[in-house]
């Protein structure tokens, strides 16, 4: 399963192209604008990007002539961020909630954060509802579970119908994200 064909196309064919559009995915995320601010020519050369149509230009920002070119690169650099936090959790259920809000402040794909967790599922083998209980476990025991945290729920939530799991794995997650968020 390809969740993000447009990136590994362009990775494969145009790479100097490709590590531009992975700058401008960065600077979108960061920054959490649609456009951005033209950065300075010696600091990236979005050429590449330009003449093949994938980048736009007006008024002095940049972004993704392409939605779906735009989600897969936006994809693959919240994919990085995760990996970078995955031994981490109170950092990484922050960046989940980052995701999940990013996503929704721009109005981008709501697939992109559970496009993260099916790209960690499948390509780097991480054991997403092993990961999900852990993070669950240790909300669990504070004194006070933060319900703002519940971002990541629902990003599993969305992808767990394409992850494949045995039954009780899923049974213990749901009885703790219930024990955890009990009203």
């Amino acid at each position: 399963m390809n969740l993000t064909p447009h990136w590994q196309q362009i990775q494969q064919n145009y790479a100097e192209a490709h590590a531009y559009l992975q700058w401008l995915a960065g600077a979108i995320y960061e920054q959490s604008e649609e456009t951005v601010p033209i950065p300075a020519i010696d600091e990236v050369d979005l050429n590449p990007g330009i003449k093949l149509g994938l980048i736009t230009s007006n008024e002095g920002k940049i972004g993704f002539s392409n939605p779906e070119v735009r989600d897969d690169y936006l994809v693959r650099y919240a994919v990085d961020l995760v990996l970078a936090a995955w031994d981490e959790p109170e950092k990484l259920i922050d960046l989940f909630d980052n995701i999940y809000s990013f996503s929704i402040c721009i109005k981008f794909s709501g697939q992109i954060g559970v496009n993260v967790l099916l790209v960690l599922e499948s390509e780097y083998q991480k054991d997403i509802v092993d990961r999900i209980s852990e993070l669950t476990r240790l909300e669990f025991l504070k004194e006070k579970p933060d319900k703002s945290r519940e971002e990541i729920y629902d990003l599993f939530c969305d992808a767990l119908p394409q992850f494949e799991v045995k039954l009780e794995s899923l049974v213990e997650v749901f009885e703790l994200i219930l024990q955890t968020h009990k009203c």
